[in-house]
């Protein structure tokens, strides 16, 4: 035990984070909007049918013939780090 009550923690806690707030610099008041464009991305439609489907709790994930090398580790890299 440290002999620190949480109400003294707490309190100390706010007045830190106070001070803290006061020396961060102000905010600019315009907002800077990042411009895009949405592109269509057209695909050949030659094979339709999935060669590996994974059917996760709160997702389908299909891998198609073609995926590039990269493409499937990096699907699985992510669905790696997921499970």
């Amino acid at each position: 035990m440290t002999g620190v009550t949480h109400h003294a923690y707490y309190y100390w806690l706010r007045k830190v984070r106070q001070a803290a707030c006061q020396n961060l610099p102000a905010v600019n008041g315009s907002k800077d909007l990042t411009a895009f464009k949405r592109l269509e991305v057209q695909s050949p439609a030659i094979d339709t049918q999935a060669s590996v489907i994974i059917h996760l709790p709160t997702a389908t994930l299909e891998i198609h013939n073609g995926a590039s090398r990269q493409t499937v580790e990096a699907v699985l890299s992510a669905l790696k780090s997921l499970c």
